[in-house]
């Protein structure tokens, strides 16, 4: 049962209304935001790139971030380019390039600003969207992926070893969260949590920062940990702990479900 359980959630703010059924059934969440997402500043080079985002065949996108970051910079620089007309130029000839999202999140992402999605893999992950993309289908192809600076390059290698012809660039960074006080640390490293719930590598890791844990299978004795993906679980097992709970679908209402199903 729920009631009761102390659960700390290590995701990032804007998703602090999340786990509304796990609240009703009883369950006690700490906000406990490990991350901040903040955006790079690009080289000239990767400006180009990015402005002529259309020239490309494929154009991925691996997460909301991305999404987010890439039309932040996106509208700026075709701003620039349309200031002369007094013009905003901020749309992707969706005719010219073909849009990939991973994820029901991202997806929607695009879609708001405007963008058709041509592709999306059945399951949000990177492995899943590599085992779609056939050598036949992208031999040759332009690919455009813009994303974390900390994101793993299997697929961006993976895509090369194809023959895709593909240019990454990281247009955001996701740093450890460095806004709380000794007093806010003291009580989350004292507290004795039933299950603690990381929503990417970087949740995991950062808590073990600022928490400044030298023995991490010590601290993780008798709590459950909860994983958004097999990603994360992969980082998590890294340091011999194991993970009690993972959602078929990578996202944070499977997520939810998933605990709620675990404890019941």
């Amino acid at each position: 049962m729920l009631k009761g359980k102390k659960i700390l959630f290590t995701g990032l703010v804007k998703d602090k209304n999340n786990f509304v059924e796990l609240k009703k059934a009883g369950a006690e969440i700490i906000f406990f935001s490990t991350i901040k997402i903040v955006e790079l500043v690009l080289s000239d080079a990767e400006k180009s790139k990015l402005k002529n985002a259309s020239n490309y065949d494929y154009l991925i996108f691996t997460s909301v971030n991305a999404v987010k970051f890439f039309f932040n910079i996106y509208k700026k620089l075709r701003e620039n380019q349309g200031a002369q007309s007094g013009k905003i130029i901020n749309g992707i000839n969706n005719s010219a390039v073909q849009i990939i999202a991973i994820g029901d999140k991202t997806k929607a992402a695009a879609d708001s600003r405007g963008l058709k999605i041509s592709l999306m893999p059945e399951k949000a992950s990177s492995e899943h969207l590599d085992k779609v993309l056939l050598k036949e289908k992208i031999f040759g192809k332009k690919i455009l992926i813009p994303g974390s600076k900390i994101s793993s390059s299997k697929l961006r290698k993976s895509l090369l070893q194809k023959g895709a012809v593909v240019e990454f660039i990281p247009v955001y960074n996701t740093v450890v969260a460095d806004d709380y006080s000794k007093a806010e640390i003291e009580r989350i490293k004292n507290t004795v949590f039933d299950l603690i719930v990381f929503t990417s590598p970087s949740t995991f890791e950062s808590l073990i920062k600022i928490l400044k844990l030298k023995e991490v299978k010590t601290f993780f004795d008798n709590v459950k940990i909860a994983s958004i993906g097999p990603v994360t679980k992969e980082k998590i097992e890294e340091y011999n702990l194991r993970v009690d709970v993972l959602p078929k679908k990578y996202n944070l209402k499977s997520l939810e479900n998933k605990i709620i199903k675990f404890y019941n």
